[in-house]
């Protein structure tokens, strides 16, 4: 694999209370991990760990089947390895930190046998399919996304005049005097952005100096994403994945009023972004951008099964929700 590629993961088999351990244990690996490791929830990923119970399954489940077995990483719950690719789990299905860092770092500094990284196996993209994917590791928001520094600050290069951007990891937080549309210069910049680590007090001295609040990380990787993405699908996407949305955006974000009828209809129902085009007559390339935002902020749920509900939003109710979308961005 390329040097800090990051290397995505999807869950097999695990129930929440187990993802949430995964989660912070992940969380505590970052440090220590030589590439950064990101849990996906599309269909396709450069590895697949399986929990205790779907790792007993692998030979018998004719959906784990499917699964590349070089891509593989099994829990086991004791010494019995299916293969090299095992982690040790505790009856709540969480790992040891020391044995997870180890075997992740052994795994990606291994030649990869992925013959097509993040497609999907045994699925052919539809005609309307975007083959040409969104990047989210390049530029400014795989700046975001990627690096590891608990406190840092970005600049622009080609444009000194521009004041630091801060980043507090350990708080999800941002700081700038700029509102997130003014911004935009960052965000669609790829090269001329430089990066340097700060301390506390200094991040301290700059928010007293500048009369700073924070605000949630989250709401710039949301609209650098729907930004930069210009009509692409995020990489890794499948047009077969079936997809609904756990909750809406921030309203008060900048643009996502106009994505109301979207939101909307993607919050009410469960199905593909092509079979969502055509109930909301929303082109895909328009849907991209979107879908892409909410799924890096973890908006996007993954489901088996397509469900639609036919309620649809009143044009009432789209007119006062634009009125409310423009006083909260003023």
């Amino acid at each position: 694999m390329e040097e800090n590629k990051l290397v995505t993961l999807k869950l097999v088999g695990f129930n929440e209370s187990e993802n949430r351990n995964l989660d912070s244990i992940l969380t505590l690996a970052e440090r220590s991990l030589t590439r950064p490791w990101r849990v996906m929830e599309t269909a396709s990923a450069d590895f697949f760990l399986l929990s205790a119970s779907s790792s007993k399954q692998i030979d018998t489940d004719p959906t784990l089947q499917k699964l590349p077995r070089e891509q593989c990483i099994f829990c086991i719950t004791d010494n019995n390895s299916i293969n090299e690719n095992t982690l040790n789990v505790d009856a709540n299905g969480t790992p040891g930190l020391r044995a997870l860092v180890e075997l992740f770092n052994k795994i990606s500094e291994q030649p990869s046998t992925i013959s097509s990284q993040n497609t999907p196996t045994e699925t052919k993209p539809t005609p309307s399919e975007n083959l040409d994917f969104f990047d989210f590791e390049k530029g400014f928001l795989g700046l975001l996304l990627n690096t590891k520094n608990d406190i840092y600050s970005v600049k622009l290069l080609n444009k000194q005049d521009y004041a630091p951007l801060y980043i507090n990891n350990l708080k999800d937080s941002y700081y700038s005097h700029h509102s997130l549309k003014q911004l935009a210069d960052y965000m669609t910049e790829i090269e001329n952005l430089s990066i340097s680590s700060c301390s506390e007090i200094e991040l301290l001295s700059y928010i007293k100096s500048e009369s700073l609040k924070a605000r949630p990380l989250k709401d710039l990787v949301w609209y650098a994403t729907l930004k930069t993405s210009t009509g692409k699908a995020i990489k890794g996407y499948s047009s077969t994945d079936i997809v609904t949305l756990t909750q809406w955006p921030d309203l008060k974000l900048p643009d996502c009023i106009g994505y109301a009828k979207l939101a909307t209809f993607m919050k009410n129902n469960v199905a593909t972004l092509p079979i969502i085009a055509e109930q909301t007559k929303v082109p895909l390339a328009e849907i991209y951008p979107f879908y892409n935002a909410c799924y890096l902020i973890g908006l996007v749920e993954l489901k088996l099964e397509i469900e639609l509900n036919q309620k649809k939003i009143s044009t009432d109710r789209l007119e006062l929700l634009s009125k409310i979308g423009t006083r909260l961005e003023q």
